[in-house]
């Protein structure tokens, strides 16, 4: 005997779209349909997105670890050496401090006396000495000398950022140039108002600095030498004295120590980036903003850990001493590249990545593609038939 179905029967049928992003699975939509009922409008699985053509920049999300400290050890910097920071200690912010001269930040031991350059020679280390110093219990305030090396003067301005590199015209823009000219126009020099005040060491800055070099009765050479200022977060006094008058003194040896409260964030640098964390380098703290101001190594379950201290451009408000604060590190920027959603990316059980292109006349290709970099919700891809403006699909 033949059975007819019944009218009322319900015929369903299942579509499930799976999307594998990047190490994600997705589902994108399920739609029902019944026979005996008109299908109610379902939202669409897919929508379509432009690929763009631009600049991507990858970063890495880290765990920093905040350092308070109510006192600043002053070290003393040289140009083209690489700092020892010998007397740091793992929890004591430093004022000057940095690391410079070297293309391999592995080498920035805490005790090291030198450093392998990019080509793998060596750096002749250079000792100065201390020919004055400031007396415990000083006061310390922007403009005041606390100590000569070789009969030159270091000189204290305000400042968060610790000193790292030689500033002038030819110095790329940086926090540290700021916070210069921010100084010395404090300092009043520059009484007609023609300075800007920004990231930029132009002609007004350098003339600037030789009016306050000048004002000084030191040579006007229009910049300012790693090792001839210490940047001070405020008026301070002179808790401790290590060096003495005719010590041998090089890059990243320790000359006092000064009372004010000061932060440092440390992160570890990820594997294979030791050479892009470097001195001068600015990244983003929480919502904020900080420069890679000193790198270190240190020794952790038997492996050599490089470590970087970051100084934030403004004080982190309502956070205590360890705590745990967010750092994003920029590393590389990929320029003219087609610029997808991260989701419209598939990845194949073989490894390959695709996405799914739509023409106009509504048709769908599967496309294999390149993933140049990954940068928050976007990607950076390379394919054949793929150029900018074309239409990939992705989940509604």
């Amino acid at each position: 005997m033949t059975t007819t179905p019944h009218k009322g029967a319900r015929r369903i049928a299942l579509t499930v779209a799976i999307v594998a992003m990047v190490g994600t699975a997705v589902v994108v939509g399920v739609t029902h349909r019944s026979s005996t009922k008109p299908a109610a409008t379902a939202a669409p699985v897919l929508k379509t997105a432009a690929i763009e053509s631009g600049d991507l920049t990858t970063s890495d999300r880290l765990d920093g670890s905040l350092l308070l400290s109510s006192s600043v050890q002053i070290l003393h910097r040289i140009e083209g050496q690489t700092s020892s920071a010998t007397g740091a200690g793992a929890g004591a912010p430093m004022a000057n401090a940095g690391r410079s001269g070297s293309a391999n930040p592995a080498n920035a031991t805490s005790g090291g006396a030198s450093a392998a350059g990019a080509a793998g020679s060596t750096t002749t280390r250079t000792a100065q000495t201390i020919t004055s110093v400031i007396a415990v219990g000083s006061s310390v305030g922007p403009g005041d000398v606390i100590y000569t090396v070789d009969n030159l003067s270091v000189i204290a301005l305000s400042g968060a950022l610790p000193a790292w590199r030689t500033l002038s015209t030819a110095s790329t823009n940086g926090a540290d140039i700021q916070q210069l000219e921010s100084g010395l126009v404090a300092l009043g020099y520059d009484p007609d108002g023609t300075v800007t005040v920004d990231q930029h060491f132009d002609a007004k800055t350098a003339a600037m600095v030789k009016a306050w070099q000048t004002g000084r009765g030191e040579t006007a050479t229009g910049s300012v030498a790693l090792g001839s200022v210490v940047f001070v977060p405020s008026a301070t006094t002179v808790l401790e004295v290590t060096a003495k008058v005719g010590d041998q003194v090089g890059d990243g040896s320790k000359i006092l120590v000064l009372a004010a409260d000061s932060q440092q964030v440390v992160i570890d640098v990820p594997n294979g980036h030791e050479a892009n964390v470097v001195p001068g380098l600015s990244v983003a703290i929480g919502s904020g903003a900080g420069t890679v101001t000193l790198l270190r190594s240190t020794v952790r379950s038997g492996a050599v850990v490089v470590q970087a201290l970051i100084t934030p451009t403004a004080p982190i408000q309502g956070v205590a001493n360890g705590a745990s604060v967010p750092v994003t590190i920029s590393f590389n920027t990929l320029q003219g590249v087609l610029i997808a959603p991260s989701q419209a990316l598939l990845s194949r059980l073989d490894g390959s990545y695709a996405v799914q292109i739509q023409a106009a006349d509504g048709t769908v290709t599967w496309h294999t593609v390149e993933l140049l970099g990954v940068s928050g919700g976007k990607v950076g891809i390379r394919g054949d038939g793929i150029a900018a403006g074309a239409l990939v699909l992705v989940p509604a």
